[in-house]
């Protein structure tokens, strides 16, 4: 993996360098696999792309060591309309946005699981992606998001996989943070693995992401939104240092 994260930091010294678009998996299921498929899954999705894919992929062993074979994990519509239960894990599996899709480095999730009541079917309300660019000469990357009035929350497992885990947020216009002490604070750090826990209320627990992190909980407030995180490798001696990667993400 640090051959692929060198190769992204000095693309934009390439002649050919421009902004690209790049794709975006849908979400899948992964329940009872064990974590060699989750993670054959995405050394899969990261030949997408070929301009990044630069040697053997190997992962941030703390971020997905923890994975536990054969059991469930928190899905989508577990999430967004059961709650904790039995029917936790229904629906695609709520970490393979992240997984399947690598380079959306900060990800956007829902901050807690909902329940509703009177319903027969789920309507899969949950954060979608959209518009996934990378600007080579810039080291930049900019996402869209459907969002509605939730709390969220952002997740840095991918960042931390690629081994940029120190994080800020310079800029940020219609959206409010759930704490006084939030990303946009100052620099924090991603912790973010996925291991078993009992969350999910289905026997035996489920694989999920963790810990929480009330630093990055917030809620938008208006259309057309965005914010704007400066990415490092090292930790930086301020937060005004120059990034390694910025990454925007804007909401509709």
């Amino acid at each position: 993996m640090a051959k692929l994260l060198l190769f992204l930091l000095f693309l934009s010294t390439s002649a050919s360098a421009k902004v690209l678009s790049l794709p975006l998996n849908p979400p899948r299921e992964y329940d009872f696999q064990d974590r060699e498929y989750v993670l054959s899954v995405r050394k899969k999705m990261l030949k997408q792309y070929p301009a990044f894919y630069a040697g053997k992929y190997k992962n941030n062993r703390p971020v997905f060591e923890q994975i536990i074979d054969g059991k469930p994990w928190w899905g989508l519509d577990g999430m967004d309309c059961w709650g904790s239960g039995e029917r936790s894990i229904e629906g695609a599996s709520e970490e393979s946005r992240f997984i399947d899709n690598p380079f959306l480095l900060v990800g956007v999730e829902q901050a807690f699981a909902t329940i509703r009541d009177g319903i027969k079917t789920c309507p899969g309300d949950y954060p979608r992606p959209d518009d996934l660019k990378y600007d080579t000469t810039r080291r930049h990357f900019s996402v869209v998001y459907d969002v509605t009035d939730m709390l969220y929350g952002f997740t840095g497992k991918n960042a931390r996989d690629f081994g940029v885990s120190y994080v800020y947020a310079d800029k940020v216009r219609g959206i409010k943070f759930k704490n006084k002490k939030n990303v946009s604070s100052g620099v924090y750090q991603f912790k973010d693995f996925i291991h078993l826990g009992g969350s999910c209320g289905y026997p035996g627990g489920c694989n999920n992401g963790s810990p929480e992190q009330p630093e990055l909980v917030f809620k938008v407030f208006e259309k057309n939104s965005y914010i704007h995180f400066k990415l490092w490798k090292n930790k930086p001696k301020s937060k005004n240092d120059k990034a390694d990667i910025t990454y925007e993400i804007y909401f509709k």
